[in-house]
């Protein structure tokens, strides 16, 4: 990751839970049909997890830099629109905001990541990745669902100060 200087430039921060994170990767490398902790490791190892989330951390409350609480906007556009109109101190009209939501709903754009043959091929106009969106619709907590039961209180405390920080987040009447 670049070291930007937020100073300069607006950000524009997508925070999501680190356990699906993790499990978004894995299934990206093709790693669901048997979950170890050597995977969980490479994986976190891989990802550099500790350092992505460490300078999130720093751009967390920074004037600069918006922070958009996947959870919170899943199934609410209007919370994106909201958080951008009150950052960029602009108005989207509710045209608009209808127009947005129908051109990139999750259907529409699984369909266009279905189309590519993999995650590493991005469109140049929505940017989703290839083969990025899973069959559950970026559904939250699928964690639970695909982490082994007995591997999920390691995944916890592997990423426990990560969720702790998602927790604080989710908690924040600001964000």
């Amino acid at each position: 990751m670049k070291n930007y200087n937020i100073n300069h430039y607006p950000i524009i921060i997508s925070f999501r839970e680190p356990r699906d994170i993790l499990l978004s990767m894995l299934r990206i490398k093709n790693k669901l049909n048997n979950i170890t902790k050597k995977e969980i490791d490479d994986m976190l190892r891989r990802i550099q997890f500790h350092n992505v989330y460490c300078q999130t951390r720093t751009w967390y409350k920074n004037s600069n830099a918006i922070f958009l609480i996947y959870e919170k906007f899943y199934t609410n556009f209007d919370y994106i629109f909201d958080k951008i109109e009150q950052f960029f101190k602009i108005d989207i009209s509710e045209n608009r905001r209808d127009e947005l939501k129908k051109k990139y709903n999750v259907v529409n754009l699984k369909k266009i990541a279905d189309s590519m043959d993999n995650f590493h091929q991005i469109d140049e106009v929505t940017l989703i990745h290839g083969q990025h969106i899973s069959k559950e619709n970026g559904e939250t907590d699928q964690w639970k669902f695909y982490i082994p039961l007995e591997l999920q209180d390691y995944c916890t405390k592997k990423l426990e100060h990560l969720i702790d920080f998602h927790r604080e987040c989710m908690l924040d009447p600001e964000l």
